[in-house]
């Protein structure tokens, strides 16, 4: 995914690198939000199984909604500039290459 070569020694386009991380990112993003944001608690067997600590099934379900969608998000967009930046250095030296410059 973070291979800095160009297309022909790597597998991947860096396009296609750059898809893959934001198909990857998408629906983390989307089941962060649903389970921070959401009223409702979708794991109603954490009700019945007791607390470790005194914190509610919304809240902890909100919590961990929030380490789902921050971090990991956050960790997502980093490898989105290294391949964007992967892409920017290729295509300059493709210029450098054609141009002589």
């Amino acid at each position: 995914m973070l291979d800095p070569r160009p297309k022909p020694p790597a597998r991947l386009s860096v396009l296609t690198r750059a898809l893959m991380i934001l198909l990857i990112e998408l629906p983390q993003m989307v089941l962060g939000a649903v389970l921070s944001l959401s009223e409702r608690d979708y794991y109603p067997v954490y009700t019945i199984c007791g607390r470790v600590i005194d914190m509610t099934a919304l809240n902890d379900q909100h919590y961990g909604g929030l380490i789902i969608w921050l971090p990991g998000t956050l960790m997502s967009f980093a490898a989105m500039i290294v391949v964007l930046v992967a892409m920017r250095l290729n295509e300059e030296r493709a210029e450098h290459a054609r141009f002589g410059v």
